[in-house]
């Protein structure tokens, strides 16, 4: 694992940036934020709509909470990359860019929602916690991985997008709603973890060829860490809204939850294998066996 302790040959990892890497890291901080502001105004317009959440209210939020959760783990990640490549790796450059991140995302949940405290409390202590955990992804040595990581859980987003624009357009297709949701479920994380895998090693390619295997693996594998952290955070925030019913749920309501827990745990868990096999195999086959024997030998 040497790979993302010592630093490689070229890889910057004492002073700032160069301005290519910073303006890099700046269009990743930015999609992250812009990511973010998406989905806490999603939420809030859920938060808003009048008066204390009833069941359904609360049912709603927590299965809509792994959009922000996620956003606001890579906006973390994004925040704490631009203030190292910036200013250096000093040593609170980057919970700095974590604790800002989520400190502004609970002042947004509370501006939305002051009716309810507990439940904006709940959400906000949500996202800064994992805003904190996302700017631990900064922390490696190799700045170029991190951002190809980064750049990797930008195209996750995208195919978020896509599946919240193009899963109501299939219902036509399957005779419940359910198998729509499943299907999406199933095959969307498969493709995006083949994309993400070619994406961080052609990105890695390009920009830093002497990278090992084990950069390889850490680049394709954190988009599917980073859903995975957001897919548990959601399933925390649940439980603790669901507290807040004197009643409990339901049992159709909580069949819902956890099958919606189900499916994004074992989304992310498909993005994680997916990705990081698809740049192993692209990492064994396509790069010539004297240059990884060069690179291992470097490594050593």
């Amino acid at each position: 694992m040497t790979d993302l302790i010592t630093p490689d040959k070229g890889d910057t990892t004492t002073e700032p940036g160069s301005k290519v890497q910073v303006a890099i890291s700046a269009l990743i901080a930015m999609c992250s934020w812009s990511w973010l502001i998406w989905t806490l105004i999603s939420l809030g317009n859920v938060l808003s709509m009048g008066g204390r959440l009833d069941q359904t209210g609360i049912v709603l939020v927590a299965s809509t909470l792994t959009p922000p959760t996620l956003a606001a783990t890579w906006a973390g990640a994004a925040t704490g990359l631009l203030l190292r490549a910036w200013k250096g790796p000093r040593p609170l450059s980057i919970p700095i860019g974590g604790l800002s991140v989520g400190i502004l995302s609970w002042v947004g949940i509370f501006a939305y929602f002051a009716a309810d405290p507990i439940i904006a409390t709940i959400i906000g202590a949500l996202l800064l916690t994992c805003a904190l955990i996302g700017s631990l992804f900064a922390v490696p040595h190799h700045q170029e991985k991190i951002r190809a990581a980064l750049l990797a859980t930008a195209v996750l987003m995208v195919f978020m997008i896509l599946r919240g624009w193009l899963r109501p357009k299939t219902e036509q297709f399957f005779s419940e709603a359910l198998d729509n949701y499943q299907a999406w479920a199933t095959y969307l994380p498969l493709v995006a973890g083949l994309v993400i895998g070619i994406a961080t090693f052609v990105y890695l390619r390009l920009r830093q060829r002497q990278t090992t295997l084990y950069g390889y693996v850490f680049a394709a594998a954190t988009p599917g860490l980073i859903w995975l952290i957001a897919a548990i955070a959601t399933q925390v925030g649940a439980e603790l809204l669901v507290h807040q019913l004197a009643d409990g749920l339901n049992p159709l309501d909580q069949a819902s939850l956890h099958t919606s827990g189900r499916y994004e745990y074992n989304g992310a868990m498909t993005v994680l294998f997916t990705g990081t096999v698809t740049a192993i195999l692209a990492y064994g086959l396509l790069i010539p066996k004297s240059s990884s024997k060069t690179t291992a030998n470097s490594d050593g």
